[in-house]
């Protein structure tokens, strides 16, 4: 008991847990409600002691991610037709996630997200595609494809959040030598790897097998030249590939077998209402974004780029674009550190990912969250000058594994 009377008298301490929790509650938890009050419950810390960590707004990550996610919130009031609920809703959930951003930053200088993160997230993620498996067996569906339970929904977003577990854990192999960690992880591994493939996704599979290049080549690389050498060499032969593979018969049917999934229909249409409306700020966040095609209805743009572009226009992708640029500039520049490798890898996920799926950049917690907010999050957190003390009398503890 003194333990945990200890434990809530250092607040920072439980905004820690709670992001941790948040995060692994992600596998485990049927419902995004229930990981999502996790996070809420840390924004009300967070606003309660606002005096205390405004100061980390001026690091130019954060600061744009505020006005990025600001700018998409108030686009609510141009969303044609008006939806005073859902803008309520959005306006919470960038809070949520604006929150989020300061609380891991501040948290960063205690240390315990960088020891205990990757962990929940490996054994978290590990039991879940262990659920996933075994109910995909005894169910056997008619597609042939293994979707994720409860938060992890469709296969393909099953595939990259297992893709992105795997990488926590590769990282995690190195970072604790004992043997039973060792043989955990060593099945996490082997149930990772089994869930990515049964999904059946195609996007996930190059997705992952990105971030898992990238990951490889931060590793063995010893300087940023050499890494970024490496990872354009890798791009232009892994295009290269691809294109020769599309032009085959045999090839085509591997990386279509189910045609183009009305992806250019989708896009073109998105793109002309963009461009008849308003090229420059876009439809607005809440504007419906379905496209009917004869019996279907597609229910977003099926990319996030594109998604961010319909919802606020040009001046909406060039933040986000922008905040990109910033945020694999801030891991490069720390590529010492083993955390700065792990999150340019899970971004590289994300991002390619975001080619062909994604919608919703403002979101609550979820596979946004762990695809782009969480990599920003330590950008963000690795930019914070070690100098810094920090709050509430606590002794610096920089940590960049």
């Amino acid at each position: 008991m003194s333990r945990v009377t200890e434990l809530f008298r250092e607040p920072l301490k439980v905004n820690a847990w709670l992001i941790v929790f948040a995060f692994g509650s992600m596998f485990l938890l049927p419902s995004q409600t229930a990981s999502a009050l996790v996070t809420y419950l840390l924004g009300v810390a967070m606003l309660v002691t606002l005096p205390r960590w405004r100061g980390y707004l001026a690091e130019p990550i954060l600061l744009l991610s505020v006005v990025l996610t600001v700018y998409l919130v108030l686009s609510s009031f141009w969303s044609q037709p008006p939806d005073w609920d859902k803008a309520r809703s959005m306006a919470v959930k960038g809070l949520s996630t604006l929150l989020f951003l300061a609380a891991f930053a501040e948290c960063w200088q205690l240390g315990i997200i960088q020891r205990w993160l990757g962990r929940a997230l490996v054994v978290c993620g590990g039991g879940a595609a262990i659920v996933a498996i075994v109910y995909f067996l005894v169910t056997n569906p008619e597609d042939g494809r293994m979707n994720g339970l409860g938060q992890l929904g469709a296969h393909v977003i099953a595939g990259l959040l297992f893709g992105v577990v795997l990488i926590y854990l590769l990282q995690s192999l190195k970072d604790y030598q004992s043997v039973r960690w060792r043989v955990i992880a060593g099945i996490c591994a082997a149930v990772l790897v089994s869930a990515i493939v049964l999904t059946f996704s195609r996007n996930a599979w190059a997705s992952v097998l990105g971030g898992l290049v990238v990951y490889g080549a931060a590793s063995v690389c010893s300087s940023r030249g050499r890494f970024v050498l490496m990872v354009s060499v890798f791009a232009l032969t892994g295009m290269l590939g691809l294109g020769l593979l599309y032009l085959s018969d045999a090839g085509h049917e591997f990386l279509l077998p189910r045609g183009d999934s009305f992806r250019p229909l989708i896009w073109s249409t998105i793109f002309e209402r963009v461009w008849e409306h308003d090229p420059v700020f876009g439809m607005g966040l809440v504007t419906p974004d379905d496209v009917v095609n004869g019996p279907f209805i597609h229910p977003h743009p099926h990319s996030m780029y594109l998604a961010v572009l319909y919802q606020g226009g040009l001046v909406g992708l060039s933040m986000f674009l922008a905040l990109i640029v910033l945020t694999v500039r801030s891991l490069l520049l720390h590529f010492d550190a083993p955390i700065a490798k792990v999150a340019l890898a899970s971004l590289t996920v994300g991002l390619l990912s975001y080619l062909l799926d994604g919608h919703e950049l403002v979101d609550r917690i979820g596979e946004t969250w762990l695809l782009f907010w969480l990599p920003v999050a330590i950008s963000a957190a690795l930019q914070i000058p070690q100098q810094t003390r920090a709050p509430s009398g606590y002794p610096l503890q920089h940590d960049p594994s």
